[in-house]
């Protein structure tokens, strides 16, 4: 028994720290320096404050992503910023896997066993090719979006899976999650709407823990959603450019279909979910209908997105954890005997599993050490030319776009542009231009 939980225990450590190793490759990109460069820990958290209030009247609107990443970026103290905001987003990604695991298995799952092998393989396929990884990697990736799912994650687990009535867990993560991202919110009180209105025509118990989160998500989700800021930054993404509805929702459906490199495995996840789920009859036609129509409709928040700029990785990744784990439970637990024999079949490959997760995380490993390595290098130009006394370097710099895997937002050869500014002021520059290579 004693061995068992060692084993247990040493899986757990190695997945916490394999992504510590991965966030500590991760150098600081775009907003990374724009929000260290307010130094909320070194000048006091009433820069924060106003910072925030900027933002939802002038640029996002948002407050609780916006308060935390003020909070644990600070150039003075960057150092120890870093370490915090690697080890938490570590943490949160053990949290997202092992629930994840948990909420598909229906907490029958257990580490020790041929499933978590199959589930960690498609887990790091999906999450790796889709770009979910690489975007989570990104520390203001991590707290504006990341931490956020983690918490909805944490939400679904207790109050779905558990069935746990906390009413204080549910206004803790509703008041966050509420200030926190519309996107967030819209698909959030989309989904506690459709669980409230199967629940009531199958007659079953409504969850406290969500009732809580669904009354607290939707009061944040008013202060955010009316923040001037929202408009004025779709408004500026736009160009001022204006549209019917229907020319918004056809320029979305077509990012959709048209945009492979983000949205193939999605897509997949979409037809796989919604073939399985209605052919599976473990579970009722009416609510597989509701949950299916809410789904799809989820998909529809992203149109003020897509009337706005392109789509990207960063609106999507709670599309990708959503569709994901509503796919792989319908494997899961299907009633098809043909279902359960291939899958059956899988576990006889959970050998070759193991090999081919061990290749996506070396190659995973590869790509971070890669752009670790470049930082350091351009590092040493920067010391070199701060000690000159050079006030407008040229750096060298990675190509706009390596593949969906990867995430870049470097620096430009355009010293105009915001990701140039922050990096400038982060490095005391005047400006800073560029030289792409590779």
């Amino acid at each position: 028994m004693k061995k068992k939980y060692f084993i247990i225990a040493a899986i757990s450590v190695f997945i916490v720290a394999f992504f510590l190793l991965l966030n500590y490759l991760q150098p600081m990109r775009a907003d990374d320096f724009g929000r260290a460069n307010t130094d909320t820990l070194a000048k006091g958290l009433i820069i924060m404050v106003h910072s925030i209030h900027a933002d939802y009247f002038t640029w996002t609107g948002r407050v609780s992503a916006q308060a935390l990443i003020y909070f644990f970026m600070s150039k003075t103290y960057i150092t120890l910023s870093l370490f915090i905001v690697n080890v938490i987003n570590s943490i949160a990604f053990y949290v997202f896997m092992l629930l994840t695991f948990k909420i598909i298995t229906y907490d029958r799952g257990r580490i020790l066993s041929k499933d978590f092998v199959i589930y960690s393989f498609f887990f790091v396929f999906v999450f790796y090719q889709t770009g979910f990884m690489a975007n989570i990697l990104w520390k203001t990736g991590a707290i504006q979006y990341f931490l956020g799912l983690t918490l909805l994650t944490v939400l679904y687990y207790f109050s779905i899976v558990k069935n746990k009535n906390s009413m204080l867990l549910g206004l803790f993560i509703g008041s966050i999650v509420g200030l926190y991202n519309e996107i967030f919110v819209c698909v959030s009180i989309l989904l506690c709407l459709a669980c409230f209105f199967e629940r009531v025509l199958t007659k079953k118990v409504i969850n406290d823990t969500l009732v809580a989160f669904f009354v607290a998500c939707g009061i944040g989700g008013v202060v955010l959603i009316t923040a001037p800021g929202n408009y004025a930054r779709l408004d500026h993404l736009s160009s001022g450019v204006q549209s019917s509805l229907l020319q918004n929702v056809t320029r979305l459906i077509s990012e959709l279909i048209f945009t492979p490199q983000y949205t193939l495995i999605l897509l997949i996840m979409i037809v796989t979910f919604s073939i399985l789920a209605f052919t599976n009859k473990n579970f009722k036609i009416l609510s597989v209908v509701v949950y299916s129509a809410a789904l799809v409709l989820s998909l529809f928040v992203l149109v003020p997105v897509a009337k706005s700029y392109d789509l990207n990785q960063r609106v999507l990744l709670i599309y990708y954890a959503i569709f994901f784990m509503a796919a792989y439970m319908q494997i899961y637990s299907h009633s098809s005997s043909f279902v359960i024999k291939l899958y059956a079949a899988l576990k006889k490959l959970s050998p070759i599993f193991v090999l081919l997760l061990v290749a996506q995380l070396y190659l995973i490993f590869s790509m971070s050490l890669f752009f670790y390595n470049f930082e350091r290098k351009r590092d040493v130009l920067v010391a070199q030319y701060q000690h000159s006394g050079v006030t407008d370097p040229t750096l060298p710099c990675i190509v706009d776009y390596i593949s969906p895997t990867v995430f870049i937002d470097d620096i430009t050869p355009n010293k105009d542009l915001y990701n140039n500014q922050a990096y400038a002021n982060f490095y005391s520059f005047k400006s800073v231009t560029c030289e792409t290579v590779g």
